[in-house]
């Protein structure tokens, strides 16, 4: 077989294969990093060792697939999941095939390959595969070399107020944008002195963080900048603290010669008249992220993810392929409104946009497919998520909740205005089209 100059395989030969070795090869695992370890079942073949490989990225199945299907979910979470190194360890208990399947899933997602073999020369097996494919033998130390460093720097997000952060009933009157001269005093009128210190205290740790992550940075993309200022909002608790987050670090792009969009944050509030504590976003996002990782079906990580921000299975029902950005960063709703993906669900977007745009060819289709029209009906979107563990109210409101009421007025419709089109592009379309 000819010989494919960018496949890589790495040799490891472990054969002491001592406890504490074992210890440090797990440590590798990290898929945050792109770093993923498979511990196959011993002689169980390539059903087995695909099944080791999605429970190693995460995945529960809890039905049996044909051998193909379960082949092809690997290799769509392994480039879901953007693994650049792939270690096996048992490697000398696997037959060719699983071999052979793992060394092409690997090079066809640009990953490399560590076989480890606990023996002092490679079987059969390994050294067919070897015959094949370009490769090299490292020592344990190289691949050991990757155990990953956790330290996560001096990069913190201010903390939270807390629940007893003043309450801002200036930002629920809001049908023209408050002025960008003196927020902060129109922000705290009428409040007392501690309450004002509190907004004040929150405004500067706010603008300060905002101003050295401009001040590190000689450029950057629309969507890191619109991905900073959610991050620093997504500290507050509470729909004021999350205000005023988003206005300083807006204040200091203006300081920095950055015109920003503020009309964007504040007409949220034209409809909003209250405020629910705490904001729960961010639990409501761990939750579905935690649910969508479980999964190995890519439609329904998608759906589990997009349910949990638009609360509205009408929303899910009519939107369309072509809505979603293909790094899952952002959704164009059935509305029209752009929706803005936090980071934690992106991937599940994105592995499922990729996986639809293949299937579309270039034509508009829906983005959930289902027997309605070739739409996913309301009640069958109900049903899928009913049989997940998870309470109903982390998909939808109450059915007595009004506009103003209920999730949306805890500060998450703000956060999900959060994005690159709102902040810039908007007001920039809006000019150009005067």
């Amino acid at each position: 077989m000819a010989r494919t100059a960018d496949r890589t395989v790495t040799l490891v030969l472990d054969p002491d294969d001592d406890v504490d070795t074992l210890v440090r090869l797990r440590r590798l695992h990290a898929r945050p990093l792109g770093q993923v370890v498979c511990e196959p079942a011993p002689g169980g073949g390539s059903a087995a060792l695909a099944y080791g490989l999605l429970a190693a990225l995460g995945k529960t199945l809890d039905f049996e697939p044909p051998r193909d299907p379960l082949w092809r979910l690997v290799g769509l979470h392994l480039r879901a999941e953007r693994v650049r190194h792939l270690v096996v360890l048992r490697a000398h208990t696997l037959t060719y095939l699983a071999l052979r399947r793992i060394a092409d899933h690997a090079h066809g997602v640009d990953a490399r390959l560590w076989l480890v073999v606990h023996q002092e020369r490679p079987p059969a097996a390994v050294a067919q595969l070897l015959e094949s494919v370009p490769h090299e033998t490292a020592p344990l130390a190289a691949l050991l070399a990757l155990t990953p460093d956790l330290d996560d720097g001096d990069t913190e997000l201010p903390a939270g107020a807390g629940l007893e952060f003043p309450y801002l009933s200036a930002i629920h009157d809001l049908f023209e944008p408050l002025p960008r001269r003196g927020v902060r005093t129109t922000l705290t009128r009428g409040l007392s002195r501690p309450d004002r210190a509190a907004v004040y205290r929150t405004w500067d740790q706010a603008h300060d963080w905002m101003a050295r992550w401009l001040g590190d940075r000689a450029e950057w993309i629309d969507q890191e900048a619109a991905d900073a200022i959610l991050a620093l909002a997504r500290g507050g608790e509470t729909a004021s603290e999350i205000y005023v987050r988003v206005r300083a670090a807006l204040d200091a792009f203006e300081q920095a010669g950055v015109a920003t969009n503020v009309r964007a944050v504040d007409r949220i509030f034209e409809h909003s008249y209250g405020e629910t504590r705490p904001c729960e976003l961010n639990a409501a996002v761990a939750h579905a992220a935690a649910l969508a990782d479980q999964t190995p079906d890519p439609q329904l990580a998608a759906l589990i993810a997009t349910a949990a921000l638009t609360r509205c299975p009408y929303y899910l029902r009519h939107a369309n392929l072509r809505g979603l950005a293909s790094d899952g960063a952002v959704l164009v709703g059935p509305y029209g409104g752009v929706l803005a993906i936090p980071p934690e669900l992106r991937r599940f977007l994105a592995t499922w946009q990729h996986e639809r745009a293949r299937q579309a060819a270039g034509r508009d289709i829906p983005l959930f497919t289902g027997n309605s029209h070739g739409r996913i009906s309301q009640p069958a979107i109900r049903r899928r998520l009913a049989r997940l563990d998870a309470p109903t109210t982390l998909w939808e409101d109450l059915p007595d909740t009004t506009i103003g009421e209920g999730p949306s007025a805890d500060g998450r419709s703000m956060l999900l205005h959060l994005c690159a089109w709102h902040l810039w592009h908007e007001r920039e379309h809006d000019a150009a089209h005067a």
